[in-house]
């Protein structure tokens, strides 16, 4: 007798067929059980935020990618009456180091701002050099170039979400500053401490936190108001949060941790941790499955994570920084290369497979998984029967779904993981 899964797999699914005999534990499958629901579109204009907009003689409004599914189209049409009578407003995109949007997904992310909206939107690049102002120096070192759009404005709206973000500890708040409008070049060096051992989700004590939260004081003489959301499994808005950048993003934390963290009690010789949508975009995204399921994975066992990668493989530093490796053991040897843009893509995934594999079901050509010493498989169903092949007799299966957003805690001292 077997049990039948169906796991997300693009707007589809995949099925694993699983013997009843096996334990077999959910989690993160309460898609549609929403915590609160907030109406976006029907957005009460506070006192602190009508006093903002009232004041400002112009207002750049910076807002997350096609990465995330933060309602900003519906958050700025609720503000429309008052952003029109702005003097000048600019949207920006803040990419940080992603793709720009295509016009697509350009008008997913504005929504019912759209038609008003888009002729003032520009997406940040952060390879354009001429497009920056050094902003300031952090404690930590790092020279913050920023947008020079952050320069010429006085007035800033940053609409964010707050999710859990495997080195950054929680999406959202500072990140729409940096690294969201930043130079690459800045970025790095703030990235090269995602190898660090204390660098997890929702862990905010950790250097990269900080440079970003430190970035905020550099910018000094400007009016900046935040408005931050968290959103239930189902992608309504859970909760809204306005005000400083640095207290909203603090509530916001509390609520996304309420929803975010699935309490277990032990850990499991097979974890499926299945991304959604849209995390599920490409197989530099899939590490975010990883991250947030690997506490759950015993030792010795197997993460299978599968994601539709719907734009294949994504931004191909890594991919090819990897061919300088042989082995996870070769990248483990070398983390004085950490400051190599995407290093800690393979060195954090490396360092699980000291004693444990990693499978990944994707629609990406097998080699371009192996390339960056991932196992493939070509379904689900077969990555999931070779596990087992490979676990001690009757193992323990832990299926973790929305696992790009979803944050396995282990109650019990059991994991000692890194």
């Amino acid at each position: 007798m077997t049990q039948r899964y169906q796991i997300p797999y693009g707007k589809k699914y995949q099925i694993v067929e699983i013997p009843s005999h096996l334990y077999v534990e959910e989690a993160g499958k309460d898609s549609h059980q929403s915590v609160s629901h907030i109406d976006i579109a029907n957005l009460t204009l506070s006192e602190e935020l009508g006093r903002f907009l009232k004041g400002a003689r112009d207002l750049l409004v910076i807002i997350n990618d096609h990465t995330r599914f933060t309602p900003s189209g519906e958050i700025l049409q609720s503000l429309k009456d008052y952003v029109e009578r702005v003097a000048r407003f600019e949207v920006l995109i803040a990419t940080g180091t992603h793709r720009p949007p295509t016009e697509f997904e350009l008008e997913s992310l504005l929504g019912p701002a759209y038609q008003w909206c888009h002729r003032h939107t520009r997406t940040h690049d952060c390879l354009d050099e001429n497009a920056h102002y050094l902003a300031g120096t952090i404690p930590s070192g790092i020279d913050i170039f920023l947008d020079k759009a952050i320069d010429d404005y006085d007035s800033i709206l940053v609409i964010g979400s707050v999710e859990p973000h495997f080195f950054s500890g929680f999406t959202g708040g500072r990140k729409g500053i940096f690294p969201g409008v930043a130079l690459k070049t800045s970025i790095i060096l703030n990235h090269v401490k995602a190898i660090d051992s204390d660098v997890q989700p929702l862990e905010l004590d950790n250097p990269l936190h900080r440079d970003m939260d430190a970035a905020i004081d550099l910018l000094t003489g400007k009016s900046i108001f935040s408005i931050q959301t968290v959103h239930n499994p189902d992608r309504s808005a859970a909760g809204l949060f306005m005000g400083d950048i640095r207290g909203s993003f603090d509530e916001a934390t509390k609520l996304a941790r309420q929803i975010y963290v699935k309490q277990i009690d032990r850990q499991f010789d097979i974890v499926i941790a299945a991304l959604e949508y849209p995390l599920d975009i490409d197989l530099y995204q899939v590490q975010k499955g990883f991250e947030n399921s690997k506490f759950a994975v015993k030792s010795g066992g197997i993460c299978i994570l599968v994601s539709k990668c719907r734009d294949g493989v994504g931004p191909d530093d890594w991919m090819k920084l990897s061919s300088r490796y042989g082995s996870p053991q070769e990248v483990l040897q070398n983390s004085q290369d950490a400051s190599m843009f995407g290093f800690h893509k393979l060195y954090r995934p490396a360092r699980f497979m000291e004693h444990s594999k990693i499978f990944v079901v994707a629609d990406v050509e097998p080699y371009l998984i192996k390339s960056v010493f991932l196992t493939p498989k070509a379904d689900l169903q077969t990555a999931f029967d070779t596990a087992v092949k490979l676990s001690p007799p009757k193992p323990s299966v832990l299926i973790l779904y929305d696992a790009g957003q979803n944050v396995i805690s282990v109650s019990s001292d059991s994991s000692g993981r890194d």
